[in-house]
């Protein structure tokens, strides 16, 4: 029997999980698996229906209380969407949705696979739908150990990149993105992407700072780029135009959500960031700065590339908690490399390791034992 997947999501937000299952289907799609996704509509559905895969708009609540009218309405929605599709397999990753998913599942009598993509789950409604999981994955080692600490056994399927969609572009992207934006094309430019909310929202700001802190003493061609949104977005905002009036002229640049990542990385020499942000900025041939919910890792390059994995590069585990003036001191040093020589070996270790090719082989493999 060939598997038929259904990828469940709270919503086709922008963000490393969203981005995770539409790179992953792509591929299985290619590959003549038949997917589907369910889940709210949200920014990446454009991409999603420019892929050729079909979708299912059902309204899943983003926190794990569920009114339990709704909760019933959408077992009967998800229900018909599986029936109705000849779905053999449930693939969740979130826990408002994946409870659903869980439901749906038990009724049925159809496998569900879970995919943990951090240590940030309530834990209680995370147990519950782990407990009737067919398979649970995890996408590093220490949420593997984390699950393992709560009493679940996990596969371990890391996140995988399409290295031929992130991958270092021709030198007139670079140009153009920064024309773009209004940055002159000698500049060093700094960027990271991420989810404006909670840490992640607090780490955004504390580059912010550290920022301004290398322009005023370092270096004042340095400019910052920030892309992504969330519900601490304005705060931050506020505190970039503060920043930028005290230097006379706009040196930070909040771009929102973008769908265009693969240019955006294009457009920077140094790349900050965490998770499936560090492994699509190093297939691109950007040199990368860890720094996460965790903490503080530091500079990726080949010494400490397995290290910075075992970490999910500071955003699952670190090496020092996250500092204001360690992370000055790492972007100081960091100007001083061979950026393009670290980034030509952060490339050929990310395709030899996390391309989205050889995650999809994995996740094949769970598929085949659930439908053989």
């Amino acid at each position: 029997m060939q598997p038929c997947v259904l990828f469940v999501l709270d919503q086709l937000n922008i963000g490393g999980t969203e981005t995770h299952v539409l790179s992953i289907a792509r591929e299985l799609k290619r590959r003549g698996v038949k997917v589907l996704v369910a889940g709210k509509r949200g920014a990446l559905l454009s991409q999603l229906q420019a892929s050729g895969i079909a979708h299912f708009d059902l309204p899943f609540a983003l926190t794990d209380a569920i009114d339990p009218a709704l909760r019933a309405q959408l077992t009967e929605q998800l229900t018909r969407v599986v029936v109705e599709q000849g779905v053999n397999i449930l693939h969740a990753h979130q826990t408002p949705s994946g409870s659903i998913a869980a439901s749906v599942a038990s009724r049925l009598g159809i496998p569900l696979l879970f995919t943990v993509h951090g240590t940030y789950y309530e834990v209680g409604p995370l147990k519950g739908t782990l407990e009737q999981c067919r398979t649970c994955i995890s996408v590093s080692l220490p949420v593997q150990d984390y699950l393992a600490n709560l009493g679940y056994a996990s596969v371990l399927i890391q996140n995988g990149v399409d290295i031929d969609v992130f991958r270092p572009m021709d030198p007139t992207v670079k140009s153009a993105v920064r024309g773009e934006i209004g940055i002159d094309p000698s500049a060093f430019v700094v960027l990271s992407a991420s989810r404006i909310s909670w840490k992640k929202a607090a780490v955004i700001r504390l580059l912010l700072q550290v920022c301004l802190d290398v322009r005023v003493s370092r270096m004042p061609n340095l400019h910052l780029l920030v892309v992504g949104e969330g519900y601490q977005f304005g705060d931050l905002q506020r505190f970039a135009n503060k920043l930028n009036a005290r230097r006379k002229g706009e040196f930070i640049h909040l771009l929102g959500n973008r769908q265009d990542m693969n240019r955006c990385y294009a457009a920077a020499d140094l790349v900050v960031g965490t998770g499936r942000v560090a492994l699509e900025a190093m297939a691109c041939g950007k040199p990368v700065v860890a720094i996460g919910e965790h903490g503080f890792f530091g500079l990726v390059e080949p010494a400490n590339f397995d290290l910075a994995w075992s970490m999910y590069f500071g955003d699952h585990g670190s090496r020092f908690p996250a500092a204001r003036s360690r992370l000055f001191r790492e972007i100081n040093a960091a100007v001083h490399r061979d950026l393009t020589a670290l980034g030509a070996a952060s490339r050929d270790w990310v395709t030899s390791n996390f391309s989205v090719a050889k995650t999809c082989d994995d996740l094949l493999q769970q598929y085949m034992v659930c439908v053989g």
